[in-house]
């Protein structure tokens, strides 16, 4: 099993990069997991896709080392960054 990209030291959710990055994607899945560790996450989705659609999703998402929320997100945002889709940051109620 592969090396994981970033891993957890103790419960303060301290983040520390791989010992050696041998690629350059392992550090930025270990920086972009560090920002995304911030972010409040609220709001759920739940789509039906073709048996092939998931395979291939999970499959992008494990190359990625990410899970499958956080591939559908970063999908989601690289297409509207591609298209110049403005990314409009709401704010919660607390």
């Amino acid at each position: 099993m592969p090396e994981p990209a970033y891993k957890l030291v103790s419960s303060q959710k301290t983040l520390t990069p791989p010992a050696e990055p041998d690629r350059l994607s392992k550090t930025l899945a270990f920086l972009t997991q560090e920002v995304q560790l911030t972010v409040k996450k609220t709001e759920v989705v739940s789509v039906r896709v073709p048996p092939d659609v998931k395979a291939a999703l999970v499959a992008a998402a494990g190359r990625e080392r990410r899970s499958i929320a956080s591939m559908v997100e970063f999908i989601v945002m690289d297409y509207c960054k591609t298209n110049e889709i403005e990314f409009i940051s709401v704010e919660l109620s607390k």
